[in-house]
């Protein structure tokens, strides 16, 4: 399944994969709660290349950022992921379903004015996508191959072009972060603990800052909607400011290492993890607070 996902980032080919994720590995506790696929639709195809993944906290959010990810799947041309877990998979509560207006969907560009003969299906000299007719057009050709391929989309395995068509794959993305990372922001204005979080997670947190709140202590929350490309500016601007920060996962520390990585303020980082099939509580979440402090 991985390999097909490498296909639809090499061939450009928007879609959309859910993944409710369960504990594991292997088949796990099939209706057990996780986190454990992070790092797997960051890097799970073979190569170099970028993704775009989201994940929601509530129902609302996954009928919310399903409609953004296929709006990102049609804009950059890429597959993305929705990363739901078990939690918010079998979640039951009050969701608005709404009827979209038009400016609202954003679909793939059509090629206009482009002489059949002149045009091409791929475009590496620019940081978005060419223009994609439907596959079966009787006026465009579109080639698509795994392999690497030139704007015609035929085979063109040499180092400029890997090197080339590499770059090009994630520099499309890694360069629209701006328009890409979705996140909420709790409290954040004079927050000296931060809970920085994503999906199901999110709940426990939101409870545990409310209850520091209540008890007189300045905590914060970041919700990352978009877990990759993470968003850089969004948590340097929580690691710059806060004195610690607690990341709650239900995984051993996926985002957490990542996190890691842009902490050059000597801000505390402290994990809160829990990996036995059960959601991660407030109180987990707290006491992590606490012992790491």
């Amino acid at each position: 399944m991985q390999e097909n996902l490498g296909l639809g980032i090499m061939s450009e080919i928007p879609c959309v994969v859910i993944d409710v994720q369960r504990s594991g590995p292997s088949t796990g506790a099939a209706t057990k709660p996780a986190q454990g696929d992070m790092m797997q639709c960051r890097w799970g195809c073979h190569g170099d290349h970028s993704i775009i993944a989201l994940s929601p906290a509530s129902v609302q959010e996954c009928f919310d950022l399903t409609v953004q990810a296929f709006n990102m799947a049609e804009k950059y041309r890429t597959p993305v992921y929705l990363m739901v877990d078990e939690t918010i998979g079998h979640l039951r509560e009050t969701v608005t379903i709404r009827e979209l207006d038009p400016s609202e969907i954003i679909d793939r560009r059509q090629p206009q004015g482009i002489a059949p003969q002149d045009f091409r299906p791929y475009d590496y000299d620019s940081d978005m996508p060419s223009p994609m007719p439907p596959f079966g057009s009787d006026q465009y050709l579109s080639r698509t191959t795994g392999s690497t391929h030139d704007e015609k989309g035929e085979f063109c395995p040499t180092p400029k072009n890997i090197d080339r068509v590499t770059r090009y794959l994630t520099n499309k993305i890694e360069s629209h972060t701006d328009d890409i990372c979705l996140t909420k922001k709790f409290h954040l204005d004079d927050a000296e603990v931060v809970f920085l979080t994503y999906g199901c997670s999110t709940r426990s947190a939101m409870s545990a800052m409310e209850q520091l709140r209540r008890e007189g202590v300045k905590a914060g929350l970041l919700q990352l909607q978009t877990v990759w490309p993470l968003p850089e500016k969004e948590i340097r601007q929580v690691l710059a400011s806060a004195k610690t920060v607690v990341v709650p996962e239900l995984n051993l520390g996926q985002i957490a290492g990542e996190i890691r990585k842009f902490n050059d303020y000597g801000c505390s980082v402290i994990q809160a993890n829990r990996v036995d099939g059960i959601l991660i509580t407030p109180k987990q979440i707290i006491d992590a607070w606490k012992e790491g402090r």
